[in-house]
């Protein structure tokens, strides 16, 4: 590129960036709200490059507050970036999110924790009960329609609980995940506690999924556990049931 050229995009930048820097984060939501009828603000305050708001909402659920800080590097790199910070209850997460030109959005760097309850509420599920929460370590999610198009990382279901009236102890859960075709693959295992799992859950973007695993009860769980685990199918010799569901959210 010649230098004239280099002058032109190095002034163009600058020019975004400072509009970006000046243009009130409010006057900014009320033209992107329209986009989407799940996600809410309110508490507004800052600018486009650097705010947050008290409350992100999400199917009329308050999730916690949210701070977002704009990278300008990224800009250099043909990319719109900027760093989110999800605080609610003593839990946060922190991502980066952005948009390429030819590649679409991506988030990436996702980490932290949330309590696995919200997570559940947030899917819909009713007549579940869980405990403990959620930790990802590393994550990088492309989004898809329905579910995301691509996923790499590990989450941790740490104390994990599920049942139906009150949860039973699972111990510490963990699924790693990686790309496959358009979609992920997320290999299942457990830490050594009261569940014992091995397993794979594979989703596509249109929200396909197919989860293959093996369930067990290990010696000294609670009596609940095992009684839960029998919906899953006859035990073979070694106590462990077959899970084989496939669906479409």
């Amino acid at each position: 590129m010649s230098p004239g050229r280099w002058a032109l995009v190095a002034g163009l930048l600058t020019y975004l960036v400072a509009l970006a820097a000046q243009t009130p984060a409010t006057w900014a939501w009320h033209r992107l709200s329209g986009a989407s009828a799940e996600w809410g603000l309110a508490g507004v305050h800052g600018t486009a490059w650097s705010g947050g708001a008290a409350e992100l909402r999400y199917r009329g659920r308050a999730l916690g507050a949210l701070r977002w800080d704009a990278r300008p590097l990224a800009l250099l790199l043909g990319r719109a970036e900027a760093r989110l910070r999800l605080a609610a209850g003593g839990h946060s997460l922190v991502a980066r999110v952005g948009y390429a030109p030819g590649r679409g959005s991506y988030l990436r760097s996702l980490r932290g924790s949330v309590p696995a309850a919200r997570v559940i509420a947030l899917a819909g599920l009713e007549g579940v009960t869980v405990g403990g929460r959620l930790a990802a370590e590393g994550m990088r999610l492309a989004p898809g329609t329905r579910l995301p198009a691509a996923a790499e990382g590990r989450v941790r279901w740490i104390d994990a609980g599920l049942g139906l009236s009150r949860p039973f102890a699972l111990g510490d859960l963990e699924a790693r995940l990686s790309p496959a075709d358009d979609g992920a693959r997320a290999v299942l295992a457990d830490g050594g506690g009261p569940l014992a799992l091995e397993g794979t859950l594979v989703w596509h973007a249109d929200g396909r999924y197919e989860l293959e695993a093996r369930v067990r009860a290990r010696p000294g769980a609670e009596p609940g556990l095992a009684g839960l685990l029998e919906a899953a199918g006859t035990a073979g010799p070694d106590g462990g049931r077959r899970l084989s569901v496939s669906g479409r959210l």
